[in-house]
């Protein structure tokens, strides 16, 4: 402020939300605000100043703020040897419970499945967890899909007997 006046921001997020006026603070220092996107993408995000007798700025030019919103559950890997093991980790800050899950095979020659779905009954924030599916005896190259929560991956592999070799 060039009389040196206590100054307070209000922020506009780029979501159509505003902060109420924020302060007031000490003209010259740096200050900090903080905002929740809930869903992905890129944000305008303008600031305007005010002093305590009421002069207003305009906003500031935009700087610009992409949001990438991570799935709850991130499938960290997928690995064979007898049945398929499948890494996957909590990504959110609070726990999650009742995680249902389910594990497709197609190709090859598929003689047996078992254990192909099921349901963790509780993730803590930040850990991960590994799903081991049950016995898959066939032959050949298969595609293998995991779906958990909003999330879907594939690998490929060959299936000789019950051993699921060359995953990728």
């Amino acid at each position: 402020d060039p009389n040196g006046d206590q100054i307070y921001y209000s922020f506009s997020w780029g979501d159509g939300t505003q902060s109420d006026w924020l302060g007031p603070y000490t003209s010259g220092n740096t200050t900090s605000a903080q905002h929740s996107w809930s869903d992905a993408g890129v944000y305008e995000v303008r600031v305007k100043a005010k002093d305590v007798n009421q002069a207003e700025s305009q906003f500031s030019e935009p700087n610009s703020i992409t949001i990438i919103v991570k799935p709850p559950i991130e499938i960290e890997s997928i690995h064979g040897g007898i049945g398929i093991s499948i890494t996957v980790k909590n990504n959110v800050t609070q726990t999650l419970t009742n995680i249902l899950w389910a594990v497709s095979v197609s190709g090859g020659l598929i003689i047996k499945t078992t254990a192909m779905s099921g349901t963790i009954p509780s993730l803590t924030a930040g850990n991960q967890t590994t799903i081991t599916t049950g016995l898959i005896l066939g032959i050949g190259r298969i595609t293998i899909s995991l779906t958990i929560g909003d999330g879907t991956k594939t690998a490929t592999g060959f299936l000789l007997g019950p051993f699921l070799l060359n995953l990728q």
